[in-house]
């Protein structure tokens, strides 16, 4: 009997707050203690606070934009901080390095 199995099976479980996100993009450093942290965001228009219309014959009628009361530019709306090891963060990069190498060999086999 070896010392070290030659295979091992790993079992994908959900969690509770287990989502999809969209990414467009990524905002960290380094912590005090050494680790990655990556705080990932998608980005979006903001959207207002209060609007305010016209009425007219009592119908709703067209916004008075300059009455618009909200943020007066793009959002990123942080989704997840992850905080890595220097060899999560390596693999990572390295899984990521793979799956971008795959997508363009894919684009080119596809002529796009």
């Amino acid at each position: 009997m070896a010392d070290h199995p030659e295979r091992i099976n790993f079992h994908f479980v959900k969690s509770a707050d287990y989502r999809v996100i969209h990414v467009d993009g990524a905002h960290g450093g380094i912590t005090p203690h050494g680790f990655v942290q990556m705080t990932l965001y998608a980005e979006r228009q903001p959207i207002p606070q209060r609007t305010t219309h016209e009425v007219s014959s009592g119908q709703v009628g067209d916004e008075l934009t300059d009455e618009r009361l909200g943020r007066d530019g793009p959002v990123r709306e942080c989704e997840v901080t992850a905080i890595l090891s220097l060899p999560t963060a390596t693999a990572l990069r390295d899984w990521l390095e793979k799956r971008i190498e795959q997508l363009n060999a894919a684009r080119t086999d596809s002529g796009v």
